[in-house]
């Protein structure tokens, strides 16, 4: 069963903008995997919670690089801002 954020989008329409992200990073050898699940923040807006598992996590600069890029491309590609729903991402290895 669908989750359906009220008034706004169907779990459909974020899993397709999503895996316009996740197609991004398909061919990147720092990167394993990126799912997400859609929830409520702290304050209970909608959100959507990313995790990109990295094969370096540290404070290596190329990782740094890549979580700056994956930041501002998860804005970009999946447009989240436009749907009114706050994204968050994070990163495991």
């Amino acid at each position: 069963m669908a989750i359906i954020i009220p008034g706004r989008v169907t779990t459909e329409e974020i899993a397709e903008r999503i895996g316009r992200f996740q197609a991004a990073y398909a061919d990147n050898p720092l990167v394993k995997g990126i799912d997400f699940r859609v929830g409520s923040d702290w304050d209970g807006d909608p959100a959507i919670f990313v995790t990109a598992t990295v094969r370096k996590k540290s404070a290596d600069p190329e990782f740094l690089k890549l979580a700056q890029e994956m930041q501002s491309d998860l804005l970009h590609l999946a447009w989240t801002d436009e749907l009114g729903i706050h994204s968050y991402l994070s990163f495991a290895s």
